[in-house]
């Protein structure tokens, strides 16, 4: 089997075929393997054949030589897979590459930043036993700190002194990452024992690698980073420093650092959790704000139509909605009648939806007749909302003692207007509005006779599905004429959804639903109007 020592320098991949008896690595021109790194010395180990077998040797280096985590104190074997550690720089002993692959390393590319792979520190603890005792006292202060009750950055800077009294270092940081590329926030910082608030100065390079490529590094001899890390993803890093410039960090002190991290990583992670939830409570109490103004904004109470029962619901898919109405008795006893459905669901067409009603009771008075409105309240959307937010919508203005009603219909599902045994559709008369600017909205008029049934609603009705199945027009017209015959234009309106809801069957609402009613009594008996159809 060919052999080679691998690694990354300056991105890019670099190979030494392990050819001759002696391998010799270092700075030095004279070294099969030259690395120009400053943490490697001149001459700083070899690898020699030995019969079948692999030896690593140290040469008395400055920064020492390590094998797998383990330094190097007289010769060992080496094998394929090994990972062989020289300062600061990992060197992989792997089978060798086809030709082309990789190149000689070149000292202009040589970078003195070592990067170890964050996993090598979960489920090992070399080194650590050395003082376990005292660790496990640390740890234990350190997650006591974590779980109390407190703001984060408060514990964080309280979880740095338990860092400090198990890892030398004059700066100690955490910051919290944030979305790829952007800076990450310091969360708390400690230099000489002192809790700071200025940032700490690091590497961009460093910052990008541990929070990118979850690993952790060894920055300088003096100075390391760890990620802190949560289901293979880093939501921030945990940096340590020395003033000393004869101090080195060990991969003891790295290891113990990773162990603080995955606490810290914990603790953020918990945070996280928890501002989700309040953002979750926020926005849940938002809409239930935003539904009771809904709510608030729709008629308070049934308007009061001489000779005539008026009766609307509204039922969202979701907390708010775009499907609207309304019924205002004026002055001069004519009364408006508006059955709405905004394209879209949630909080953008309830937007638009309080944007239609609120105006539409602004130009009530300004507007003799439906074409007039209508027309207003088209100019109004088009000028200020996108086209995408257009609104169906059924206007109709009643003069009670004739029954005549004249309308405009833009775009609207077509009302149903019963009487005796006849069924007719109110069409469309026009676009919906927002849709066309300065369109011309065209009129009809149509007379409630005694006993005659208008009803409007929006296409939460008929686009109702079952599976593929749409509830339809038929099913509609069927269920409208079977209500009508209630007494009750409230038990009728119950009727009709509830036979939407039983076509549904157990799949979720996808539209919102509005219905209104509007009959005109048949009759007078004892001084009051008969409803009944």
């Amino acid at each position: 089997m060919k052999l080679a020592l691998t690694t990354v320098l300056g991105d890019q991949p670099q190979i030494w075929p392990l050819d001759g008896p002696r391998i010799r690595i270092g700075r030095a021109r004279s070294n099969t393997v030259q690395i120009s790194a400053p943490s490697v010395s001149r001459e700083h180990a070899e690898i020699a054949v030995k019969g079948d077998r692999l030896l690593l040797k140290d040469l008395h280096s400055r920064n020492g030589t390590w094998l797998n985590g383990v330094r190097v104190r007289r010769s060992v074997v080496v094998k394929p897979g090994d990972r062989i550690q020289v300062g600061r720089i990992w060197l992989n002993l792997a089978e060798r590459p086809p030709e082309g692959a990789g190149r000689p390393v070149s000292p202009s590319e040589t970078s003195d930043t070592l990067e170890v792979p964050a996993s090598d520190f979960i489920s090992r603890s070399v080194g650590i036993s050395s003082r376990p005792g005292e660790l496990v006292r640390l740890l234990e202060k350190a997650g006591r700190l974590l779980v109390q009750q407190r703001s984060l950055r408060h514990t964080c800077e309280e979880f740095l002194e338990a860092v400090e009294d198990a890892v030398p270092a004059s700066r100690l940081a955490l910051l919290l990452g944030h979305a790829p590329g952007s800076e990450p926030t310091q969360l708390a910082a400690r230099r000489h024992g002192v809790s700071v608030v200025e940032p700490h100065a690091l590497p961009v390079a460093a910052i990008r690698a541990v929070l990118d490529r979850r690993v952790a590094v060894f920055i300088s001899p003096a100075a390391v980073a760890v990620p802190l890390l949560h289901e293979g993803k880093a939501l921030g890093l945990l940096y340590a420093s020395h003033d000393d410039p004869r101090f080195r960090y060990t991969r003891d002190n790295l290891e113990v650092l990773m162990l603080f991290a995955n606490l810290a990583a914990m603790r953020v992670t918990n945070e996280k959790l928890v501002d989700a939830e309040k953002e979750l409570a926020r926005i849940e109490h938002e809409l239930v704000l935003a539904s009771r103004i809904q709510r608030w904004l729709l008629p308070g109470t049934e308007p009061s139509i001489p000779g005539y029962d008026f009766h609307a619901r509204l039922e969202p898919c979701e907390e708010v909605g775009g499907d609207f109405y309304d019924a205002q008795l004026m002055p001069d006893g004519t009364a408006w009648l508006i059955a709405g459905d905004v394209s879209g669901k949630g909080i953008g067409a309830a937007i638009i939806m309080s944007v239609c009603l609120s105006s539409a009771r602004v130009l009530y008075e300004g507007c003799e007749v439906p074409r007039t409105l209508a027309t207003r309240l088209n100019t109004l959307l088009t000028r200020w909302t996108r086209l995408e937010n257009f609104a169906t919508v059924f206007i109709g203005k009643l003069s009670p003692p004739t029954g005549v009603l004249r309308y405009v219909n833009a775009g609207h599902p077509a009302p149903l207007l019963l009487a005796g045994r006849t069924v007719r559709r109110l069409d469309s008369t026009g676009v919906p509005l927002g849709v066309v600017p300065a369109w011309e909205y065209e009129e009809a008029e149509v007379t409630l006779s005694p006993g005659a049934l208008l009803a409007a609603f929006s296409d939460g009705v008929p686009e109702t599905r079952r599976g593929q199945e749409l509830f339809g027009d038929r099913r509609v017209d069927r269920a409208v004429k079977a209500a009508a015959q209630r007494p009750s234009l409230d038990d009728a309106g119950g009727a009709v959804i509830r036979e939407v809801d039983a076509f549904r069957g157990p799949h979720p609402r996808e539209d919102d639903i509005a219905l209104v009613f509007l009959r005109r009594a048949s009759a007078m008996k004892g001084g009051r109007h008969e409803s009944r159809l």
